[in-house]
């Protein structure tokens, strides 16, 4: 699932959906009620302003069942809707809506001038420090996250730095897998922390077989998105290709999917 065959700028995502944010946790007083908000709007000002080439993706997005917001921009949710039906890789069924899509890390793209080596992920806190500025971020009476763990109990360390996580929007599930892909239904295989993970894509099935990484839910709505660099992930990747390859002998390459739950 690496290349799109055909692609179009991305339409407003279907709600609910899980999505993988970058941004930094605040508590607040007065909750907007959907990330469409009078504060997302100004948030999103503010990222034209600076001439960044995802302001759209910058938002306030609010936390299902906390008094939390995260502040910061999408990187990536499912399912994932577009205007034109597309595929994900050469061969695959086109659909307007994909329930499997993409894991990915993003650091957004080069904001202000193009020699700046500045990207998105570096403007959460400027970005911040002028929203905190505005009529609409004075109505949250919002306050740095200090909290020891995110809901559903998850040890947070420097809880009000930038980071990418996982947000359950209306409690809508998603797992984050890492294993192989197949665009036709088949066999389901189950053994240890290997599962299979079945979505429709048009008249179309696609199958992950793999182990599930992470899981965001309305009983844990706000995750750490797990890393997918450095000695621990290295060691991750190593032990699931052992295990699943151990279940389901495939020279297919591994990769790492984010995967709605079924649709209700």
């Amino acid at each position: 699932m690496s290349k799109v065959t055909a692609r179009t700028a991305p339409t407003p995502p279907p709600s609910p959906a899980a999505r993988l944010l970058y941004g930094a946790v605040w508590r607040v007083a007065h909750k907007p009620d959907r990330i469409d908000s009078p504060v997302t709007a100004a948030l999103q000002k503010i990222a034209k302003t600076a001439k960044s080439q995802i302001a759209p993706r910058w938002a306030v997005f609010p936390v299902q069942g906390h008094d939390l917001v995260v502040v910061g921009y999408l990187s990536a949710r499912t399912p994932q809707a577009m205007e034109q039906p597309w595929a994900i890789e050469p061969g695959a069924p086109l659909a307007a809506e994909q329930r499997v899509t993409p894991y990915a890390l993003w650091p957004g793209a080069t904001v202000g001038r193009q020699h700046d080596d500045r990207t998105d992920a570096d403007c959460v806190e400027p970005f911040t420090t002028a929203l905190s500025a505005t009529p609409a971020w004075q109505g949250l009476g919002a306050t740095p996250f200090d909290g020891p763990t995110l809901p559903g109990g998850q040890a947070l360390d420097h809880p009000s730095a930038p980071r990418f996580l996982l947000s359950a929007d209306e409690g809508h599930g998603a797992d984050v897998v890492l294993g192989m892909s197949f665009w036709r239904d088949g066999n389901v295989y189950e053994a240890g922390r290997v599962d299979t993970w079945r979505r429709p894509v048009g008249d179309d099935v696609v199958r992950v077989v793999g182990v599930r990484v992470a899981r965001v839910d309305r009983d844990h709505p706000l995750v750490l998105a797990p890393e997918r660099q450095g000695a621990a992930a290295s060691a991750l990747h190593n032990a699931v290709v052992a295990e699943t390859r151990a279940v389901l002998d495939s020279p297919r390459p591994f990769a790492w999917y984010f995967i709605a739950d079924p649709a209700p």
